[in-house]
């Protein structure tokens, strides 16, 4: 590296003596005279420029692509496992939804069924109630038909005796006309 800095200044310092001597008009660059110097330094400018590219800039560079590509290969490797994490939660969520019917479906079969057993209950013990109460009413009735029949005969032997009373214009014997009315009555 010292050599190829010596030969730079070496040279640096003898072109410009040897491209004063004859200056022609039009471009320097054309001027065929300076070529090797122009040369010289496009050889020295692209050999340090490489350098600096490559040992500098270039691998600052290709960091900075492996650094963002590795980036990116973490996002996707992360985007891919939740994915797959979603793809687990949907299942795991879907397997749950239909455990939560299943159960569900139980739940109101057994409801239907206790509703049903409650109701069978509910008609027995009511139709035990109305038998009851039917059996009681029938009873009352049959009291209140007794009861009637009593009335019937008491009414009966009054009226006999009343109409008696006014055909004939006496008033039977009680015991005759309460005779009379039990004959009548058991036919």
């Amino acid at each position: 590296m010292r050599t190829l800095v010596a030969v730079v200044v070496a040279f640096t310092l003898a072109v410009p003596a040897w491209a004063a001597g004859d200056a022609a008009p039009g471009m320097p660059q054309l001027d065929t005279r300076t070529f090797a110097s122009q040369l010289f330094w496009l050889a020295i400018t692209f050999g340090v420029l490489y350098v600096l590219m490559s040992r500098v800039a270039l691998p600052k560079v290709q960091a900075v692509i492996e650094r963002r590509q590795s980036a990116i290969q973490a996002d996707l490797a992360a985007a891919e496992e939740a994915h797959r994490q979603a793809l687990s939660l949907r299942a795991e969520a879907e397997a749950a939804l239909a455990q939560a019917r299943d159960e569900a479906a139980l739940l109101v079969k057994a409801a239907a069924e206790k509703a049903s057993r409650e109701a069978t209950l509910a008609e027995q013990e009511l139709s035990r109630t109305l038998a009851a109460e039917a059996t009681a009413a029938e009873q009352r009735i049959e009291a209140a038909k007794q009861s009637a029949l009593a009335n019937v005969r008491v009414i009966a032997t009054e009226v006999a005796t009343a109409a008696t009373e006014r055909l004939i214009g006496q008033t039977p014997h009680g015991d005759a006309v309460a005779a009379a009315v039990d004959r009548a009555l058991a036919h």
